[in-house]
């Protein structure tokens, strides 16, 4: 979790602008932040189940090798849920006998993801189907080039 904490103290003319200070936190407080993130969450998300899925796969072509079961598991949802917490606090100490007024103002945001992520295995007549497919040749063919291209380019 994040936490913004932010304290004023404000002398004798500056009491009402200063009081206005925890409204504008909670209206911050207040507004929807949560479709703001569902396109970077969202490709964020899909940017880690890609990268998942192909060590994954890796893990599971080692295991294969050495004769070992694959196990596979697929993302069956992920949820996620933003946490936003708003506060405010005012105090004032007034002093009628021809002192100083002061006043003091305590605001705090908190910010939290909690994200839910359900697995499920993959196993029976799905796993048959996965694992006996056939590769498209295409896809098969776009491998083949750019594993080419990166050999004559030196990568290997």
């Amino acid at each position: 979790m994040k936490l913004i904490k932010k304290q004023a103290v404000v002398k004798q003319n500056g009491l009402p602008a200063i009081l206005l200070l925890p409204l504008v936190f909670l209206i911050a407080g207040c507004a929807a932040v949560g479709p703001r993130h569902v396109p970077q969450d969202r490709f964020k998300y899909n940017q880690a189940l890609a990268e998942s899925s192909r060590h994954q796969m890796l893990l599971n072509l080692v295991r294969i090798r050495y004769l070992e079961e694959p196990v596979f598991l697929s993302v069956s949802s992920i949820l996620t849920q933003y946490v936003y917490d708003v506060g405010a606090g005012a105090g004032a100490e007034l002093d009628l006998g021809g002192g100083t007024d002061t006043a003091s103002v305590d605001a705090n945001l908190k910010y939290g993801e909690r994200p839910t992520i359900t697995y499920i295995p993959i196993e029976g007549r799905e796993f048959s189907e996965r694992m006996l497919s056939a590769i498209p040749s295409d896809a098969f063919f776009a491998c083949h080039d750019i594993l080419l291209s990166k050999r004559c380019a030196g990568a290997y």
